[in-house]
């Protein structure tokens, strides 16, 4: 397939060692039938070289999703409260006055966590005296076209323990951290 692909790449290359061909010049009349033509056939011959996975049903047309679901929030609305959440509170998200009555905190390890649970939980720990300068490194924020009311994002995150960190490091190690990236939604 590979060899395919790059068959249809030859003529292309070729026609940069052609000799110098002079432009024909299309009288003013004949501009918009040629261009319409034109059109037509680069568009033939995008879809004939289209590779398979652009058409594939197992790949989700995000944004056909998103429409046709008609959420009440726009993803960019959607995306911005998100990071008004995830600011709150030097970036750990533990602002009760943005977290619902129903909020559950659910990870890979600790949880489900309901709201006063996650709020004494965080509260308890002091990442920006531990890490005064840890970054978190969220990118890559995108609505999630089948829960139109979750945004996934990357988290990262590096800093250097430098402050106590009870119960983990009681005492500054001087360690820098740095976080493998996660996957996470809010």
């Amino acid at each position: 397939r590979l060899h395919r692909a790059a068959m249809h790449a030859l003529p292309l290359a070729l026609l940069a060692f052609a000799p110098h061909v002079p432009q024909l010049r299309t009288p003013p009349n004949c501009r918009a039938t040629v261009a319409s033509a034109a059109a037509s056939v680069a568009a033939e011959e995008t879809a004939a070289t289209a590779s398979p996975e652009q058409n594939n049903p197992i790949f989700l047309d995000e944004s056909a999703a998103l429409a046709a679901a008609g959420f009440a929030l726009q993803p960019p609305e959607l995306i911005q409260l998100a990071k008004r959440f995830l600011v709150s509170k030097g970036g750990f998200g533990a602002d009760a006055e943005l977290l619902g009555d129903d909020f559950a905190f659910v990870g890979p390890v600790v949880g489900p966590l309901s709201k006063e649970e996650f709020l004494k939980a965080i509260g308890s720990v002091d990442v920006q005296k531990a890490f005064p300068d840890f970054s978190p490194q969220f990118y890559g924020f995108q609505v999630d076209p089948l829960e139109g009311n979750r945004v996934w994002y990357v988290a990262r995150g590096r800093g250097t323990n430098t402050g106590p960190f009870p119960p983990f490091a009681p005492v500054p190690t001087g360690r820098s951290l740095v976080n493998p990236p996660q996957a996470c939604s809010l």
